[in-house]
């Protein structure tokens, strides 16, 4: 849709998050992510050195998963950088890595028309089509795709 018509009236038309699910399913399903652990990758994000109470405090809003922090560290989407010894509100600071970084960066330059999803089966588990929700999610990555031109 053609933004000028809208700025011709004095509004801002900010469309970006309408495609959020369909992205949000792509980077989930090619991540082995949980919708939650996304959008808590995005919470945390703008926090440069983050503790893990700052963590827990970006998980009061998603389902409880106890384990949830450790195996984002071990996965390699967030990294200790300081080890804190406890004492004085010296603790443990923690960062999102650079993997974490560059799919959060990807997600943002998909939504707002910079890229489009990939549309190979190579790079995109959802276009191999195993279950209907797949093949459900491919045919609605070629019509965002088309819309992108």
């Amino acid at each position: 849709m053609d933004r000028s018509d809208f700025v011709e009236r004095g509004e801002v038309k900010v469309d970006f998050l309408k495609n959020y699910r369909l992205v949000s399913r792509w980077a989930t399903k090619n991540n082995n992510l949980s919708v939650a652990d996304l959008e808590l990758l995005f919470y945390l994000d703008p926090i440069v050195y983050f503790t893990v109470q700052d963590f827990k405090d970006g998980t009061l809003f998603y389902s409880w998963d106890k384990t949830r922090f450790y195996r984002l560290q071990k996965e390699n989407w967030i990294e200790k950088i300081y080890k804190g010894n406890g004492r004085l509100g010296d603790h443990n600071k923690y960062k999102i890595t650079q993997k974490g970084k560059l799919l959060i960066n990807k997600i943002y330059k998909i939504l707002i028309g910079e890229e489009k999803l990939p549309s190979s089966a190579k790079r995109n588990n959802i276009m191999k089509r195993t279950t209907y929700i797949d093949k459900v999610y491919s045919q609605a990555i070629k019509k965002f795709n088309k819309q992108k031109k």
